[in-house]
Order: C-alpha cells, then sequence, then structure tokens
C-alpha cells in the first residue's frame, strides 16, 4: 500500500468541517461517515476514507476531517501498520474544534440540505464540478 497524503488542514468543503454548507455532496457520502463511529457489536470500517478532491488532484490523499475525528479508528490503526500512515502524522494533529466531535454528528448536518440545497451549497457544488472533483 502506498503512502497516503495528509494534508496541513481540511478542504474548505469537507464534510466533518463545520463551517461546510450541509448538502454539498451525495447523500451516500455523508452516510459512509456515521459508518466510521465504531460501536460495540458493530464490525469496524477498515478502509481509510479518502478526501473528495482526489479527483481533481490526482494523489491519493486521506481526509483530514475524517483522520482528525477517527484518529482512534480500526481504519486509521490499520492504515499505519500497512505504511500508508505514520503514527506520528496521525498523533500530531491539534485538536479540531471546527469539525464537528463524530462521523453520525457531520452525516446528519450534510443530510439535512441534501434535498435542498442552499445558495452556499450551491455555489460551493460549482465550484467542485469546475474543479474536476464530480465524478
Amino acid at each position: 500500500m502506498s503512502a497516503l497524503k495528509v494534508p496541513a488542514q481540511g478542504c474548505p468543503t469537507c464534510p466533518y468541517l463545520r463551517a461546510t454548507p450541509p448538502g454539498i455532496w451525495d447523500a451516500s457520502e455523508y452516510e459512509k461517515l456515521a459508518e466510521y463511529d465504531e460501536q460495540p457489536g458493530q464490525l469496524p470500517v477498515l478502509a481509510a476514507f479518502h478526501c473528495h478532491q482526489e479527483n481533481a488532484t490526482g494523489q491519493a490523499t486521506v481526509c483530514r476531517g475524517w483522520l482528525s475525528v477517527h484518529r482512534g479508528a480500526v481504519a486509521v490503526r490499520l492504515a499505519c501498520a500497512r505504511g500508508a500512515l505514520q503514527a506520528s502524522q496521525v498523533q500530531a494533529l491539534p485538536e479540531e474544534p471546527q469539525y464537528y466531535a463524530t462521523g453520525a454528528e457531520a452525516a446528519a448536518a450534510g443530510l439535512a440540505g441534501v434535498e435542498y440545497p442552499g445558495d452556499d451549497a450551491r455555489k460551493k457544488i460549482a465550484g467542485l464540478v469546475r474543479r474536476g472533483v464530480a465524478r
């Protein structure tokens, strides 16, 4: 497994970022976020969550918001064991209150705007499409 880039800061359209307008991403993208909240009796997700900007940059990049929120997750530990992430990179991340506390919280916030994205969300979506982030 090759190394994942760890951004110095989250992107402005990160679904974990509280400042990101709701409804930018498809509902299926938001639903993935809660799956990383490990619950007793639930099998953990084993794959790292990649940044949505990866399509535009062409570089394998871990989502900074995901990494900040789920730094203790099995997927993060597995990525470290496989050499895709360095434990020192994860440990060096500061506490960042601008991110939602859990994947479920981020998912609920984002899903609230999926059906009727507001003006801010529509502007961000247009920018993502221009950059080639949309698939």
